[in-house]
């Protein structure tokens, strides 16, 4: 088997793209990462000239702009392409938003930390946050948004039994 897989290179594509989820999610988060930081970037120079918080530069408005704008993009994208076998399991977009709110409170801490403390530029320290929370943002979606309930268990007699989807028929 492993050596058919090298022998047909397209044939490897697609088993790692229909198999292994997170290399799908990776690129989906690329495009949405290229999207986030296109979108910040503008903002925070219009919000560095018309808003200040505190006698400082206020860079977490534009970042939650940016960051809706690329979590939607982000969701359809996911929708269409990384769980689209698990479609009729999504919850909603707005179950997507929600998931995706608790990385992105973890993002603005670091963001904020990176700037304040560690004195980073807000553009570099907006990529690092993303960056860091990722995996987090991965497990959250997967197992809250697109989950099957029949790949945890199943009712039989009155009974849950652990049902993975390898050994259903």
């Amino acid at each position: 088997m492993i050596n058919s897989l090298f022998r047909h290179p397209r044939s490897t594509i697609n088993f790692y793209l229909n198999e292994y989820r997170l290399l799908n999610f990776m690129i989906v988060g690329g495009i949405g990462y290229i999207i986030n930081m296109a979108i910040y970037y503008p903002l925070t120079l219009v919000f560095s000239s018309e808003v200040t918080f505190l006698g400082s530069h206020f860079y977490l408005p534009p970042f939650l702009i940016s960051t809706y704008i690329a979590t939607t993009a982000n969701y359809f994208m996911n929708k269409a392409w990384t769980f689209k076998d698990k479609e009729k399991y999504s919850q909603s977009y707005l179950r997507y938003l929600s998931s995706c709110l608790t990385t992105v409170i973890g993002d603005i801490i670091l963001l904020y930390i990176f700037v304040d403390f560690g004195h980073l530029r807000s553009i570099l320290a907006a990529a690092l946050a993303i960056l860091i929370m990722f995996m987090s943002r991965y497990i959250i979606v997967k197992r809250w948004v697109w989950q099957d309930p029949r790949d945890n268990t199943e009712k039989e007699g009155g009974k849950e039994q652990d049902i993975t989807s390898k050994k259903r028929l």
